[in-house]
């Protein structure tokens, strides 16, 4: 009798501590699901759309939740948890499933999208890069006039003789250095009567073959104005892209997530893949604190570009 009345005695501060630790995780796990759901307004939110930008970040953090609330036997929070869980993995985790390709053609471009950062001014670092990567083309964005005065020296070189530039005197402009001839190029304002943000279309021919590439740097949604910009630049983007039905790769700084829908429709509307796919997550930014980089940067391919 006394062994039962101790074992009953054990029992109790034991299963008091997994109520209270299971009633935590109860109350603790609405934050990541508020956090992912709210996220889902991002179409009609400002808020809603910078934090979907961390959608990788809440499906971590909603992981470690699903598997205390599993141990726990909370079963009701479990499930919703699964769901959430599953429902934020998508986009995140789908980057990583192999797809479908088109086959590969005899020739193969080597390209290097390249945000510089307009404030930066270790030139020489960069064009050290550049030379060590060795692309056939490179598109660098956010390349202003003095960035434009540095890098001549890519084409006196002889490294890179072809050429279509657009400098600005703020972080928008554009340019692309080519190993191979650039037949034509040509430089489109989008929202043009908002903002000076241009998009660089060219057409470099490889062999037999030309392909088209548009390089861009839209706008960044510091606030709910810049995001509705930016927003619309995407729509010009893909009004432009779809006059011409060629091969084309479309790169640079979007300032968006692939799982915005803003980007969503951009993709939809040109019927091009992430050329991602197949390789994984990728983040671009901010570097500095890498538990948070999020893919903001991007080369986005017409469905006939094979990407190796």
């Amino acid at each position: 009798m006394s062994d039962l009345v101790q074992h009953h005695n054990d029992e109790r501060p034991r299963s008091f501590l997994g109520t209270i630790f299971g009633n935590l995780i109860v109350a603790s796990s609405a934050l990541p699901i508020g956090l992912f759901l709210f996220s889902l307004l991002g179409r009609h939110s400002y808020f809603a759309e910078l934090i979907g930008n961390f959608r990788g970040q809440i499906f971590l953090l909603l992981l470690p939740f699903l598997l205390a609330a599993v141990l726990c036997k909370r079963w009701v929070t479990a499930t919703l948890l699964s769901v959430v869980t599953v429902w934020s993995s998508i986009g995140v985790l789908a980057i990583y499933l192999p797809i479908t390709q088109p086959p590969a053609g005899p020739q193969r471009l080597r390209i290097m999208s390249y945000n510089v950062l307009a404030s930066a001014t270790d030139y020489a670092a960069a064009k050290k890069r550049i030379r060590e990567i060795a692309p056939d083309v490179v598109t660098i964005v956010e390349y202003d006039h003095t960035w434009h005065a540095e890098m001549q020296d890519l084409i006196s070189s002889g490294d890179y003789p072809f050429h279509a530039q657009a400098p600005r005197w703020h972080g928008f402009g554009v340019a692309m250095f080519s190993k191979f001839p650039i037949e034509e190029s040509q430089v489109y304002q989008l929202t043009k009567e908002d903002s000076d943000v241009p998009m660089l279309v060219a057409t470099v021919t490889v062999g037999e073959q030309s392909l088209r590439l548009a390089g861009l740097h839209s706008m960044s949604p510091t606030n709910s104005h810049r995001l509705e910009l930016r927003n619309q630049q995407f729509v010009d983007a893909a009004k432009i892209l779809n006059q011409d039905q060629r091969p084309t790769v479309v790169m640079g700084d979007f300032n968006c997530t692939p799982w915005a829908c803003s980007l969503n429709d951009f993709l939809w509307e040109l019927n091009y893949r992430d050329s991602r796919q197949g390789f994984g997550y990728h983040g671009t930014w901010n570097r500095h604190y890498k538990p948070f980089m999020i893919p903001i940067d991007h080369a986005f391919v017409s469905q006939r570009v094979h990407v190796h």
